[in-house]
């Protein structure tokens, strides 16, 4: 008579295997989520940069000379907010710290990531009615090259 199935040892072996595939494979995916993460605050990035530049040219606020028309803010939450200031007489600026502006776009970074502009941490930039960084927001970077760090590793990123 013969019997059909598997033998004790042949499963042990087969969940051996299983599971060496497995620990060889982890630290290689959580590698490729890191980077994936990196490349998505890059992206994510270079669309505010990109959002905040295009509604500075538009300058509906009608603001001269190096004052501030729009902002991208980082919050200490990994939110980015591109802000644009609001027309008037004078116009008023965007302002980071006390979210003072109208919301063009939000985007929400990993919480792993960390942005850096030029040295130093990273929290708002601010551009002209010529679509240049402007340093008329005091606190704020007026680099255009940024470091994303996540999982220790730093990359360097120039947005334009």
């Amino acid at each position: 008579m013969k019997k059909s199935g598997f033998t004790l040892i042949e499963v042990m072996i087969v969940v051996a295997i299983i599971a060496l595939i497995v620990l060889v494979a982890a630290p290689l995916s959580g590698h490729w989520v890191t980077d994936a993460n990196r490349l998505e605050a890059e992206g994510q990035l270079n669309q505010a940069v990109g959002r905040a530049k295009a509604s500075a040219l538009r300058n509906y606020m009608g603001a001269t000379e190096k004052s501030a028309v729009t902002a991208i803010c980082l919050s200490s939450d990994n939110v980015l907010t591109v802000l644009e200031g609001t027309p008037g007489t004078p116009p008023v600026s965007p302002v980071c710290s006390s979210n003072t502006g109208t919301q063009l776009w939000r985007g929400k970074l990993h919480a792993n990531i960390k942005v850096k502009a030029a040295t130093a941490d990273f929290s708002c930039m601010c551009f002209d009615n010529r679509a240049m960084p402007t340093d008329s927001c005091s606190t704020c970077s007026t680099s255009t090259q940024f470091s994303l760090t996540a999982g220790g590793e730093s990359v360097p990123v120039v947005v334009h």
